[in-house]
């Protein structure tokens, strides 16, 4: 688990990224968690101009594709083996 804050952040605005792994019979299910958007004041530049479930799925689109993109790098160079199922849940 760790505190996810960019640079439009506030000294006293954060989120939170939560990364679970999972071994299973084909390899290993990552499953991440990425809390507190809803603390953020509406209007913030975080948001990128949407408020609720879009937030939601914005940021659950982003993070998808930059686990997508690891997984594919890490099939590329031979890791120890493919992840076959990358799950984002609120």
């Amino acid at each position: 688990m760790f505190e996810w804050r960019n640079a439009n952040f506030a000294t006293d605005e954060r989120t939170e990224v939560e990364v679970l792994f999972e071994a299973i019979d084909t390899g290993t299910r990552v499953t991440l968690h990425h809390r507190g958007w809803a603390a953020l004041r509406a209007g913030h530049p975080a948001r990128h101009g949407l408020e609720g479930p879009a937030v939601s799925r914005m940021i659950g689109m982003w993070w998808g594709d930059l686990l997508t993109a690891m997984r594919e790098y890490l099939d590329t160079r031979g890791g120890s083996g493919p992840v076959h199922r990358l799950t984002r849940r609120d």
